[in-house]
């Protein structure tokens, strides 16, 4: 019933209901009379209810209750004491409940609190009687000043989230004594001024979010976090001396992902910095300055730069790595050369907006770079007041007709000059033929986040590339324009990847050390996307180059597989059960590319004791490929979530595998059984194969699958 918003008494349903979502609705109580037969609940949501104000202390009766969600509920008082002896539930979300103020007394049992944006101003100390909780979120709490010593004890605890408590200074030293299981740890626009000398002990920490604070330096224990993924540290008042601090550190975080050091007066930025080989995602921006080192060209993974208004910033490096997808460059005033933009081979934007000092030969190799692969850049942006001349049909307004072409072609380039006033919310691009059929697109968000520094009347030129068919690469396409097929387990994939797998199990690949994540030859990466792009796969070809060419066909889709999840719920999942319960709600094509991207996974892992590869390795590797965010900050606390979302899905597919095997009824023991039970799978495995080659080569459209399902009793045996 969420959404009812003329829904004001709490309804009559069975007794035996184990759901209700009644959020959004105008209830104003619940009745106790109905409330303490509802034995067999399980979860109730009741969020954004903003008539209601009190619970009852009939709750209590709500034995099986395990999900409890009354968030955005503003007008809610303090939560009963009762709840506590709810000794079944889990999950309880009171965020955004700004009329509470004491913090709710609550079973043992909880597993996931989240408690954020209320008028609470302290933690009691009690909240080490919580020993099962692993997620804690009291983020927003502006009242909040301190916490106790006793949250150390909470040893189970794995995700704190402290921002936005904004006079909260300090955290006690020891949480880093016991809590060795915490992976995520929030501190942003908080007033701490230092994080503890020990922090070193937290081993487990994968998240470390310490922007907008007044931290000034960093204590050498932070070496020890080797785990690290991801390190956001922008906009603190870190001095020149304690960032240098930190820099020789960086070299000692091989796992990591994800690295904001935007605003911080940084004057230079050192060599070391291309030791982070694992990086995807690097945020300079609001800096000064003036060159990026050549040490970069090491980061073989990166795929986002981002230097918005580095305004002293005169030059990229003519030897960017070949991987990169995104730069941003809005807002640099005295940057002059850009010519390193255009050798990496999968440059998709570029962002060169307020770049006043960029000179005509700049814009030249810009509009030639579209020109020479359509497939590569869709969108960049510069400054200019005039269209370049090398576009042959120009006009003024919003409207341009010309004559369709008499052949087919591949694509187009367009350049649409703007003039700004006010925000820019995004551009509505339509092309209608003669005979009425329309195709249409939208440049949104990537110009909202530039907005803020532009001038009012000021204009911009921006060129944006779009495929009008897409036969012309099997890289950066929407798998709906694919050649599609059925694999072995009912996954409706596109041809190449069935081409690429067979390949690389066919090579031994999976009992290569490292596969996956070693990186392959680039000039050999390059000649195989341009035998791809003919329909071949050549021979010979190094399987640590096939591995690449797969994470890279992932990376290089229009959007990410997961990209139609909301990301807020991706957020929130806490268990394989929640991970499960959220893929789900994926379309048909992406569940059955997840699933396909899974039982990879599961297929290398079974040979981790020769290919070193954990679970957690190979959804490191694959989980940067998987979305799509336009704010790096959300991004990178994304990409992490996406791996343990990765992490937890292969390891109940193994799980699951491991279980059918073990059912499998063997053949007899006699020794003329076994060889021909043994005869009959060696036929069974070519006519399989057999089958499979006569999927492949099918070109007509196939039926899609059924969509993900990762139950054990719907899996079909392998």
């Amino acid at each position: 019933m969420n959404g009812c918003s003329s829904l004001m008494h709490f309804p009559e349903f069975s007794w035996n209901a184990r759901r209700l979502y009644l959020s959004s609705t105008k209830i104003e109580e619940l009745p106790s009379s109905m409330i303490s037969r509802l034995s067999c609940l399980v979860e109730l949501d009741m969020s954004d209810c903003q008539s209601i104000r009190t619970l009852p202390s009939s709750v209590k009766h709500l034995v099986s209750l395990k999900s409890l969600s009354l968030n955005g509920c503003k007008h809610l008082e303090n939560l009963p004491d009762s709840l506590q002896n709810l000794t079944s539930l889990e999950n309880l979300e009171v965020s955004g409940c700004l009329n509470i103020n004491e913090f709710p007394r609550l079973a043992k049992n909880i597993e996931v609190l989240r408690i954020s944006e209320t008028s609470i101003n302290e933690v009691p100390a009690r909240i080490c009687d919580l020993s099962q909780l692993r997620s804690l979120d009291i983020s927003g709490n502006e009242k909040l000043k301190s916490l106790p010593v006793s949250i150390s004890e909470l040893r189970s605890l794995e995700k704190l989230k402290l921002s936005g408590c904004c006079v909260l200074e300090s955290l006690p030293p020891e949480i880093c004594q016991t809590m060795s299981c915490l992976r995520w740890l929030d501190l942003e626009r908080t007033s701490i001024k230092e994080l503890p000398e020990n922090i070193g002990n937290l081993i487990a920490l994968e998240v470390l979010q310490a922007g907008r604070t007044a931290i000034r330096r960093a204590p050498l224990s932070i070496a020890r976090l080797e785990r690290l993924q991801v390190l956001a540290i922008g906009n603190s008042f870190y001095t020149s001396q304690g960032l240098h601090s930190l820099c020789p550190h960086l070299s000692i975080f091989n796992d990591l992902r994800a690295l904001c050091l935007s605003n911080m007066n940084m004057i230079e930025i050192p060599n070391s910095i291309g030791n982070l080989w694992s990086l995807s995602e690097l945020d300079l921006s609001g800096n000064n300055f003036e060159h990026i080192p050549a040490s970069i060209r090491r980061l073989t993974r990166l795929s986002r730069l981002d230097v918005n208004n580095c305004q002293r910033l005169q030059a990229l490096p003519d030897d960017l790595p070949r991987r990169l997808l995104y730069i941003y460059a809005h807002g640099c005033t005295s940057l002059v050369s850009i010519s390193g933009c255009f050798k990496p081979c999968c440059l998709r934007k570029l962002v060169a907006s307020n770049c006043y000092k960029l000179d005509q030969e700049a814009q030249i190799l810009i509009h030639r770079n579209m020109k020479l692969d359509a497939a590569k850049p869709e969108h960049s942006y510069f400054p200019g007041r005039d269209v370049p001349s090398c576009f042959n049909h120009q006009a003024m307004g919003s409207s341009l007709r010309i004559r369709q072409p008499s052949s087919d072609i591949l694509g187009f380039s367009a350049c649409i000059m703007i003039g700004v006033d006010g925000e820019l919310i995004g551009i509505n691009i339509l092309i209608r033929e003669e005979g009425g059929k329309e195709l249409s697109w939208q440049v949104r968000r990537e110009l909202r986040s530039l907005s803020d520094t532009w001038k009012s009347s000021e204009e911009r030129g921006m060129s944006i590339n779009r495929f009008v068919e897409w036969h012309a690469t099997v890289f950066g396409v929407s798998t709906e324009s694919m050649q599609l097929s059925y694999d072995s387990r009912g996954n409706c994939v596109p041809i190449i990847l069935s081409l690429l797998q067979r390949r690389l199990y066919d090579q031994g690949g999976l009992k290569v050390e490292g596969i996956f994540r070693i990186t392959g030859d680039n000039s050999e990466e390059e000649f195989v996307r341009e035998e791809l792009n003919k329909g071949v796969v050549p021979e010979g070809i190094d399987v640590h180059c096939l591995s690449g060419l797969i994470k890279a066909w992932f990376r290089e889709l229009p959007r990410g597989i997961l990209d139609s999840l909301p990301s807020e719920q991706v957020m929130q999942c806490e268990s394989e059960e929640d991970f499960v319960k959220v893929v789900r709600l994926l379309p048909q094509a992406e569940a059955s590319l997840l699933n396909w991207a899974v039982n990879l996974m599961a297929d290398i892992v079974e040979h981790e004791d020769v290919n070193k590869m954990t679970t957690r390795n190979l959804a490191l590797v694959f989980a940067p490929n998987m979305s799509k965010m336009a704010d790096p900050l959300t991004a990178l606390m994304y990409a992490v979530q996406v791996m343990h979302l990765l992490k937890n899905l292969t390891e109940k597919t193994l799980r699951e595998r491991k279980v059918a095997s073990s059912q499998i009824v063997p053949c007899d023991d006699s020794e003329a059984d076994v060889e021909e039970c043994n005869q009959e799978e060696e036929e069974k495995g070519v006519d399989d194969v057999n089958k499979e080659e006569e999927i492949i080569k099918v070109e007509d459209e196939v039926k899609p699958s059924n969509g993900l399902d990762f139950d054990k009793e719907k899996r079909e045996k392998t």
